[in-house]
């Protein structure tokens, strides 16, 4: 919700007399405490204005600018524009401007957070290029990012709706000679064999037609040594090549060549973003951007200074890449365990996977010590199966109660215990600490009284990259 003020309270607020409307969210300003560390505005002409010049001229109605401040709005501080129409209008009498105030942030970093938003924001504008904008610059990015306003003016040129031939950068098909030998820019997070044998199959079953292959996107001299660079298309180029026409050398590839001059300022991260773009849904044979490929891209980033998780990131993933919240989800656990990993590496460290024979040993000690509790029955599964814990309890209860009556014996179980596996991931890890553990144990409590449910136990995350095959001991590791 907003709140929008009368002219009467606005002047109670301390703003000048040409602010005519005011709008900034409900609980901006209340009781005189401030909620936030910075925020982003904006301010918009409502009506024409002739300013009193010797030459007479009309500043539009619908001028506007944009921009982001640290602290609060006090009536100390308003705005950074250096316009020299917006400070006559700002400084005068006259009732015609709307300020907006919005996106305000409590934390550490909230200005960071606010100068990073501003910077997407006039980007995608181009503010400074603008006619109606009085913003003398795109503002400054706290870290690099992807221009999304600039790559999305490519891809728009490379996937228009025509037959191949007619598309802006198509030229005749070539040899897959040039292509096999090719530099590239690796796009994707792993490579699919499988695709490329789907690829190399279809062509063949064809009879050696690549009428369901897409383009592939060569950069013009944009190589390290000034030659050509294949950006898009890696797999497919791989494919064609392993087919009966590729092996003869006679094989043909679809192209598209973008000019140096077109691409020449994107950075190698921005022409990375359009090859993924360029897989995000199509009819023709190609592989979806998937988790893997939106976590290398977020890792990517990372390498430029951006944190992992940012509203650019979201948009990356959600609209040009079209991972839905649980893929996106997916894409950051990702990145969060390979940055764990690479840290453990340091340490000498390396993730566990207990399925492995000599690690299986360490399952298997943790469990019978703690089955030395004989009122408790111990159950080892992993996060991935979480929805089976209700059954493996069932069934181990029943089995251990069948077992007791079988050997007339009295059945003592009144606990249940989970021995926990994360599989390598300290993702699953988190979730299930933070999400999966409480709604569990509230289950749990509210479909039986008859046993208790104690406090889960865990297999080690990570154990030294040097571990005996047999421990004589209890080895004590944590991570």
């Amino acid at each position: 919700m907003t709140l929008i003020m009368a002219e009467a309270e606005i002047k109670k607020f301390g703003l000048p007399d040409s602010i005519k409307e005011f709008e900034a969210p409900k609980d901006f300003h209340k009781n005189n405490e401030y909620n936030y560390d910075a925020y982003q505005y904006q301010f918009d002409l409502l009506e024409d204005v002739v300013p009193d010049e010797p030459v007479l001229r009309t500043i539009p109605k619908g001028m506007w600018m944009k921009g982001a401040h640290k602290g609060v709005l006090d009536g100390e501080y308003h705005t950074s524009c250096l316009n020299k129409d917006f400070w006559k209008i700002y400084q005068s009498s006259n009732p015609v401007l709307k300020l907006t105030v919005y996106n305000p942030v409590k934390a550490n970093n909230a200005w960071l957070v606010v100068k990073q938003a501003e910077y997407v924001e006039l980007t995608e504008l181009n503010a400074k290029q603008d006619d109606m904008s009085w913003n003398g610059s795109n503002g400054f990015p706290v870290y690099k990012t992807i221009r999304r306003t600039l790559c999305n003016a490519i891809l728009n040129e490379l996937t228009v709706d025509k037959p191949y031939g007619e598309g802006k950068y198509d030229v005749k098909q070539e040899p897959i000679s040039i292509h096999v030998s090719m530099a590239t820019l690796q796009v994707r997070a792993a490579w699919d064999g499988e695709f490329v044998s789907n690829i190399t199959v279809l062509i063949d079953d064809e009879g050696g037609s690549n009428k369901n292959t897409d383009r592939v996107v060569v950069w013009e001299d944009r190589a390290v040594d000034g030659t050509d660079l294949r950006g898009d298309g890696n797999q497919t180029v791989q494919g064609i090549a392993n087919t009966n026409n590729g092996k003869l050398g006679v094989a043909m590839v679809k192209v598209a060549r973008i000019p140096y001059e077109i691409h020449k300022n994107l950075s190698d991260n921005e022409l990375r973003h359009i090859g993924n773009m360029l897989n995000k849904r199509k009819l023709k044979i190609y592989k979806p951007t998937d988790v893997l490929d939106g976590a290398k891209m977020i890792l990517d980033l990372m390498d430029d200074g951006a944190p992992m998780k940012c509203p650019e990131h979201d948009l990356i993933l959600t609209k040009d890449y079209g991972l839905n919240s649980k893929k996106r989800k997916q894409a950051y656990a990702e990145v969060e365990d390979v940055l764990f990993e690479k840290k453990e590496i340091l340490k000498h460290r390396t993730l566990a996977d207990y399925s492995l024979p000599h690690l299986a040993p360490l399952k298997i000690a943790k469990l019978e010590e703690l089955r030395k509790e004989t009122d408790t029955l111990v159950i080892p599964v992993t996060v991935k199966m979480g929805f089976k814990w209700f059954d493996l309890i069932a069934t181990s209860i029943r089995n251990d109660e069948k077992l007791a009556k079988d050997n007339s014996e009295l059945f003592i179980i009144k606990k249940v215990q989970l021995l926990l596996d994360y599989r390598q991931s300290k993702a699953l890890r988190t979730d299930f600490r933070n999400n999966l553990w409480p709604d569990f144990k509230t289950k749990f409590n509210a479909f039986t009284s008859d046993f208790e449910l104690v406090d889960y136990e865990e297999m080690d995350l990570t154990i030294p990259d040097i571990t005996p095959t047999q421990p004589t001991q209890p080895m004590q590791i944590a991570a």
